[in-house]
């Protein structure tokens, strides 16, 4: 993620956070596939702690009929919306 600019950063500062924004867009444009990611790390994160890969939303209706299919999946995250 970048850096906010801030007021008061030098224009050689504001420069370096607008280009690094360019070129995290630039790869972003290259492979459409890392538009739908979430970079996480476990840096600094409880032991025991595991990163989860994949996020959906779906009603409760829909989370229901999942869970009575036997078709949840253990490292998702859903939200109920």
């Amino acid at each position: 993620m970048t850096a906010p600019i801030n007021n008061g950063d030098s224009g050689f500062v504001v420069r370096e956070k607008l280009n690094l924004l360019i070129d995290q867009v630039d790869v972003l444009e290259s492979d459409p596939a890392r538009v739908n990611t979430i970079e996480s790390t476990l840096t600094g994160e409880p032991t025991g702690s595991t990163q989860v890969p994949n996020i959906v939303t779906m009603s409760q209706a829909q989370y229901d009929a999942a869970v009575a299919a036997s078709t949840i999946v253990d490292t998702t995250l859903y939200v109920i919306v």
